[in-house]
């Protein structure tokens, strides 16, 4: 169950080019031409042409290039990865002739809304970065288990998008890998006698070392978190 709802959550967060909004010949009119320095340039979409032009004009600002974007504008695609959808109407289109999609309605990102109030914020990776944010796999290195989610970011660039949780390292529990660790250990390490080898109870592992010779293994976890549990006559 658990495992379908998992699914079903990463099929809902999926963003795709898709999404881009298209323009439609219904939405689009023919440009407005006039010549200017030896090309004819579309006083509407500002783009300019080596000759009249027959294609559609999106009907307002229109850039070729997307570094030239200012960078409140956003498209349909680029606001869901922030989990935001736009509340306002397109205010520019970026052209990409080498798309199936050539024409992406770009929104201004301050008219936008959050889409699914049950995320939690989303950042990039370089933000996540500057502020010291882990993901579970960067924490488990640490031997950390996760505290509360904190922000979320994509798991990569392309048509599929997953979300990863972050966390605060300082917010999150010590959590070492377990390993066993032998009797004599229990006796030299942590100084424990008989009578509490006794109390910690039956040992976890049997390892046969050859022969009628074999070893009694412990988890570490089960005996630190013992050892935690009593600590104050630990102590003593």
């Amino acid at each position: 169950m658990g495992a379908q709802v998992e699914s079903n959550a990463r099929r809902n967060h999926v963003l795709t080019n898709k999404r881009s909004a298209i323009y439609s010949e219904k939405k689009v009119m023919k440009h407005k031409l006039v010549r200017k320095n030896n090309e004819w340039f579309c006083t509407v979409c500002e783009r300019s042409f080596n000759s009249k032009s027959r294609s559609f004009c999106p009907g307002h600002k229109c850039y070729t290039d997307k570094n030239e974007i200012p960078a409140h504008l956003k498209s349909e695609w680029e606001l869901e990865r922030l989990n935001l959808r736009p509340t306002g109407n397109p205010q520019a289109t970026l052209y990409k002739p080498t798309t199936g999609a050539n024409y992406h309605s770009l929104y201004d990102i301050r008219e936008s809304e959050i889409k699914d109030q049950t995320l939690p914020p989303v950042i990039t990776w370089e933000e996540a970065k500057e502020n010291g944010f882990l993901t579970e796999g960067k924490l488990k290195q640490q031997n950390l288990s996760p505290g509360a989610t904190k922000p979320m970011v994509w798991d990569k660039d392309n048509e599929e998008h997953i979300p990863i949780n972050l966390y605060i390292p300082d917010e999150c529990q010590w959590s070492p890998r377990d390993h066993y660790i032998t009797k004599t250990q229990l006796k030299e390490t942590y100084l424990l006698s008989n009578k509490w080898i006794e109390r910690l109870g039956k040992e976890d592992e049997i390892v046969p070392l050859g022969g009628p010779r074999y070893a009694l293994l412990y988890s570490r976890q089960r005996v630190e978190k013992f050892l935690a549990d009593n600590a104050k006559e630990y102590a003593e």
